[in-house]
């Protein structure tokens, strides 16, 4: 089943993101669509708008738009027509008439999303958006929510504050301990279907005969078996994202090193001014050292370490580990981005003949017509080749061979390093439990 996933961002530059939202490779003419304003006139009909603010107000508008992101994941069940559909619903509902916009729905990546690009400043009024958190997160989800319930698709678990990549919430220590956890069980069934998999396909496969509902797009997404919400791979940690699990896959003598537990908590010294002076910083930072004696309990009673032990836990060893989980992910979005381009010089090659009789026919407009997925495939190649030349200096099939054989040698070695380093503190942890003892 789809899911439906907004997101609200600022517009820098007006004519470059419309210009971006309007190319002809991304979307078609019956997936554009206007309000208060024409396709072929939104930049003077926007500014129109600046200019009548300018007169009532008196001054100069300076954050002039905003954008927002609709993407519907598993877009092989959305098609461009519905997409667009929801797209125009969400503008209606969550501008209510108030805004000029205009709505591009793209179809030339993985899955379907729509661009609304809308005017901050009303129509009518001549005052801004609403910038408040109630507007800009609550209501952006509630309304996105709406529409997904009203097409029956799949509204995702609401994400959850970034944390650091070792860290483990008090109610997941106690879920795992009893053997309750969710995401322990959903790692543990994936580990083992990544033993049985030659393939990627085949681990989808015995994933879902497991009776895991599994939704695979940019991201992997898996049912909860009794909530039926889905949840991403993502938070379960580096090893479990979607690219890791087919490195894994391909590799299966790469053994796994899971991170031991560390305290995310820290200790507020409440005797600094600052907290002498102010009950409501006070009051908050009572509330975290509660949680930091919580999590220390917890850690000293449950898994015997001591505070010297915990101590040891420092921000800079977690720093270290997410940037090496950093690398070990751009580096499988890039060579993952690279194989989809691998076929570019041969097909660009393939239709060299159509080119030539392109340029020789007597009525080249028909030649094109008549030849029009070719033609789309010959573009695609060629938009592929001149950002392989542009971001990465490649202009041939074997330098692209030779980039992504070193791409993937030094995903191998952060990959090792990894693991390395994480089965050596979970060694020295254990040597200083012993020698204390």
């Amino acid at each position: 089943m789809a899911i439906s996933i907004i997101k609200i961002q600022n517009v820098k530059s007006l004519k470059q993101s419309i210009d971006y939202i309007l190319q002809e490779h991304k979307t078609s003419e019956d997936l554009i669509s206007c309000y208060g304003c024409d396709r072929y006139t939104i930049l003077d009909e926007f500014q129109d708008i600046y200019d009548e603010r300018k007169v009532k107000w008196n001054r100069e508008t300076k954050n002039k738009a905003k954008m927002l992101i609709q993407s519907f994941k598993n877009s092989d069940v959305v098609d461009p027509q519905l997409a667009h559909q929801i797209g125009k619903e969400y503008a209606e509902n969550y501008l209510e008439g108030k805004h000029q916009y205009v709505i591009a729905t793209h179809i030339d990546s993985e899955h379907i999303h729509n661009h609304i690009i809308f005017n901050q400043v009303e129509t009518d009024t001549l005052k801004m958006f609403d910038t408040k958190r109630a507007n800009t997160i609550t209501k952006l989800h509630q309304v996105n929510d709406d529409l997904s319930k009203k097409h029956k698709l799949t509204i995702p678990e609401k994400q959850q504050r970034k944390k650091g990549s070792n860290y483990m919430s008090q109610r997941e220590v106690e879920a795992r301990k009893r053997g309750r956890s969710f995401k322990a069980e959903l790692e543990e069934e994936i580990d083992r279907a990544i033993e049985k998999s030659n393939s990627y396909d085949e681990f989808l496969k015995i994933m879902k005969s497991n009776g895991y509902g599994i939704t695979d797009g940019i991201f992997l997404w898996i049912e909860h078996k009794e909530s039926k919400r889905l949840m991403s791979t993502k938070p379960l940690g580096i090893h479990y994202r979607k690219l890791s699990i087919k490195y894994r896959i391909e590799n299966k003598d790469f053994e796994i090193v899971k991170n031991p537990y560390t305290i995310k908590n820290k200790h507020i010294d409440k005797s600094e001014e600052k907290y002498r002076e102010n009950k409501g910083l006070r009051r908050w930072a009572t509330k975290k050292n509660i949680m930091y004696l919580q999590e220390v309990s917890h850690l000293v009673i449950n898994k015997g370490m001591s505070i010297e032990e915990i101590e040891q836990l420092t921000l800079t060893e977690e720093q270290f580990y997410k940037n090496l989980e950093k690398s070990i992910s751009d580096k499988n979005h890039k060579i993952n981005e690279l194989e989809k381009k691998q076929d570019a010089f041969d097909v660009y090659k393939k239709y060299a003949w159509m080119i030539r009789d392109y340029k020789a026919s007597d009525n080249p407009e028909e030649f094109k017509r008549a030849h029009f997925e070719e033609f789309m495939e010959w573009d695609m190649a060629k938009l592929d080749m001149r950002k392989l030349k542009e971001q990465y200096g490649i202009t041939s099939k074997e330098d692209l061979e030779d980039y992504l054989r070193i791409l993937k040698n030094d995903r191998t070695e952060n990959y090792k390093l990894y693991s390395h380093l994480t089965e050596s503190k979970t060694k020295i942890i254990e040597i200083d439990k012993r020698r204390k003892r």
